[in-house]
């Protein structure tokens, strides 16, 4: 997957609070060493592809935005735990993103510009 700069991260952060803006989930406003660690780690893994059908298996998904009996919401440390990401990317196989999240907002096309770049 190569080399995740600093602006991939901001982006990806940008594009986390857009699509958490619009779901109703709790947005970032510490983008902590810890957090900008496990993003690295996560896009290392899996490259940066993996953020926008990431956003869009929790757009696909009700239960991730609360729908499910307790109420329960994902929020951005859950998902860049390496299980929960794994899940989310096994999710959004059975939808594109560009089905869930439509063109996803200036923030997910500067995040596929990079994946594709």
């Amino acid at each position: 997957p190569g080399t995740v700069t600093d602006e991939d991260i901001s982006s990806a952060f940008d594009a986390w609070n857009e699509v958490a803006g619009r779901l109703g989930l709790d947005p970032v406003d510490h983008k902590t060493a810890p957090r900008r660690r496990a993003l690295v780690a996560r896009f290392r893994e899996y490259g940066l592809e993996s953020w926008p059908r990431i956003l869009a298996a929790l757009e696909a998904k009700p239960f991730y935005r609360g729908a499910g009996p307790g109420g329960w919401r994902a929020d951005f440390n859950w998902v860049v735990t390496p299980k929960n990401f794994v899940a989310l990317l096994e999710a959004a196989a059975t939808k594109p993103a560009t089905d869930a999240v439509g063109d996803g907002g200036e923030q997910m096309k500067r995040i596929r510009a990079m994946a594709n770049s």
